[in-house]
């Protein structure tokens, strides 16, 4: 809060029209402005995408404590950007409040579904939709996700070209192939 409270009008508001920021390098790493406290102060979210290993029990997961390595990356990545945008901030100013995993399915192919199931009689059940497989920068996809969902669900469709490529490719045949191999 002290840093921040020093900050000029300007960097005030250079940091929120600068956030939410996805770097996606290999390392990919995002920042957002989750909340401001009680006293104006951002409490910025920062994460990273780590592939860790099958999952055996997801409640084990939710559990697990962000290692100290995990929370070093996010925070010397986050200064970098924000020393990049120039805004006085060094990686000590930076306290951590809070910490979690974040867990999400991939696909042995990493390509999501987004598609209706099938019923016993092996026919895509018009009642039920499988969202799964999920990766990369969650908020976008996850809208996107949803409304082919949606319109799965209330038997509509987006006129647009590139709506029906995202539909074929993440749909019904993909996860049919999937399941022959």
């Amino acid at each position: 809060p002290e840093v921040y409270d020093q900050f000029s009008t300007a960097e005030k508001q250079k940091l929120i029209d600068y956030l939410p920021v996805a770097d996606l390098t290999p390392e990919i790493m995002y920042a957002m402005v989750e909340k401001w406290d009680e006293d104006g102060t951002p409490i910025l979210k920062i994460g990273g995408h780590y592939l860790r290993r099958e999952i055996t029990n997801l409640d084990n997961v939710w559990e697990k404590p962000v290692s100290e390595s995990e929370a070093a990356w996010a925070r010397d990545h986050l200064t970098g950007y924000l020393q990049q945008i120039h805004l006085p901030v060094t990686a000590e100013d930076l306290v951590q409040t809070d910490g979690r995993s974040c867990v999400y399915s991939l696909t042995r192919t990493e390509m999501p579904y987004v598609t209706h199931l099938m019923n016993t009689d092996k026919r895509q059940d018009p009642n039920l939709v499988l969202i799964g497989g999920m990766s990369g920068i969650g908020a976008k996809g996850t809208l996107a996700y949803g409304l082919i969902a949606a319109n799965l669900l209330l038997g509509k469709e987006d006129p647009a070209l590139i709506y029906h490529q995202v539909t074929y490719a993440l749909g019904f045949q993909h996860l049919i192939s999937d399941l022959k191999d």
